[in-house]
């Protein structure tokens, strides 16, 4: 049974065939009337295969029932008046499948009476291949925000964290939700908050394309993190700033390396000063009072040799704290007699650990002429402490040639009771018990760190 609508008219078919839609007329009962030239060809189609067939019993539409029963659906819907609209795949000439944006619209008479349904779908193949590729770049920028080694986030232009990584709250020690609910100015450290808001002001007004900042963050348990900060704007189509891509790389070892290295040319100047300040007055006073330049030489040489067993000490430790067990061992390494040693783990200075080998190397000089060392059976106990913030040092000597104070004061006996004593903030005492000689030395832990505020070895010793 043919519709009232004449399938012959010219001006229809024209208008419909030079669509670049496919176009369709249907009986209200849902048969096809009429189809456009693009609908038949891009199916393989004649006429005669699907016109006066229902809608969803025709090539197009027949490969799927679940495609159908939406077909069916959506015309009881349009024969009511609704226009539907909905993506859905059509099968093609060949039996390949394309999607289309397809549309069901009633049409009506004068009275208003819905006589026909004008079906019509537009090709959406390269819509669905942008979306598709869309979609496997937003998956593997996914994959790369949510796997990133870095610590990797969407900023508002307003500093808010839009989207953070794992990575990011593990680096600033914040929750999801934490980290969220603040700004990065909130949490970055005001020494450096200007400096990061005078770049995002150059980045939001174009005048840098992107930029790289070295910027402490306070974590969430009040510790610093230094960070890479590397920010870029994103833009929305029509070319205004939508928001930052912020990245955020731990360079906290690389800063405390340079610190570090910082701390070590310091400590390198200081040294090289004291140094030649103790070498000149060593050398001064080595000479006074001596008759030959063997003798001269011989004092001279075990003074400096002292003096390099510690600094050979500091060096080792890269001019870090060293124990002091460390340092009488290698002080008194070239005195191969008999010492007994014990004492608590001490930890000194390099400033501490020059006075103290000087006085351990006289020490061991006069044992080994005068004292304990020169008998067979001679020997030194030297023992150390550390109790209520004071350091302790004894040497006791016994079993040598029965002792005598001396009659003159050299330059060892100056170290060992005045320099170090004066040096370290403490007290030495020299006994002179016909027993052994012995020494006592205290000083207070607390000079072990400041000794470099105070004056070097002054031109008199």
């Amino acid at each position: 049974m043919r519709d009232t609508h004449d399938p012959t008219d010219v001006s229809l078919r024209q208008i419909i065939d030079g669509s670049l839609a496919f176009i369709g007329l249907l009986a209200i009962d849902g048969t096809l009337l009429e189809a456009n030239a693009l609908a038949l060809q891009a199916g393989g189609l004649q006429r005669d295969d699907v016109i006066g067939r229902k809608f969803w019993d025709c090539y197009w539409w027949s490969y799927d029932d679940g495609v159908r029963q939406d077909l069916k659906a959506a015309h009881q819907r349009a024969s009511q008046g609704e226009v539907v609209r909905y993506d859905v795949q059509v099968r093609m000439a060949g039996g390949h499948l394309m999607w289309i944006d397809f549309q069901l619209v009633p049409r009506r008479d004068e009275s208003g009476r819905i006589t026909h349904l004008i079906p019509s779908g537009l090709d959406l193949t390269a819509r669905k291949l942008a979306e598709a590729e869309l979609r496997a770049s937003e998956q593997k920028f996914r994959g790369i925000f949510d796997n990133a080694n870095s610590g990797v986030a969407l900023v508002s232009l307003d500093g808010d964290w839009l989207e953070v990584n794992d990575r990011l709250c593990d680096l600033l020690g914040y929750s999801r939700d934490q980290l969220t609910a603040k700004t990065f100015q909130d949490i970055t450290h005001p020494d450096d908050l200007q400096g990061d808001l005078d770049l995002v002001r150059r980045l939001i007004a174009g005048e840098i394309e992107s930029y790289t900042f070295d910027k402490r963050y306070v974590r969430g348990d009040g510790s610093i993190l230094w960070a890479a900060l590397t920010v870029a704007l994103q833009k929305d189509p029509a070319g205004r700033p939508r928001h930052f891509i912020s990245i955020v790389s731990d360079i906290t070892d690389r800063v405390r390396a340079q610190q570090h290295q910082v701390f070590l040319m310091s400590e390198l100047a200081h040294r090289l000063k004291n140094q030649l300040s103790i070498i000149q007055a060593i050398t001064r006073q080595s000479a006074a009072g001596l008759s030959s330049i063997d003798e001269f030489q011989d004092k001279l040489y075990g003074r400096l040799s002292a003096l390099a067993a510690s600094v050979d000490l500091i060096v080792h430790r890269q001019w870090d704290t060293l124990d002091l067990n460390d340092l009488v061992a290698k002080t008194l390494a070239p005195f191969s007699r008999r010492v007994i040693t014990a004492g608590d783990r001490v930890t000194i200075s390099g400033d501490v650990a020059e006075i103290l080998a000087l006085a351990f190397h006289e020490l061991a000089t006069n044992a080994t002429k005068y004292g304990a060392w020169s008998r067979p059976e001679g020997s030194v106990t030297l023992r150390w402490s550390a109790d209520n913030g004071q350091i302790a040092i004894a040497w006791v000597e016994a079993n040598g040639p029965e002792v005598r104070a001396p009659t003159r004061r050299g330059f060892g006996r100056t170290i060992i009771e005045t320099i170090a004593a004066k040096k370290l903030r403490g007290t030495a005492n020299l006994t002179f018990d016909p027993a052994g000689l012995q020494w006592q030395m205290n000083f207070p832990a607390a000079s072990t760190a400041d000794l470099r505020a105070r004056p070097e070895y002054p031109e008199t010793l």
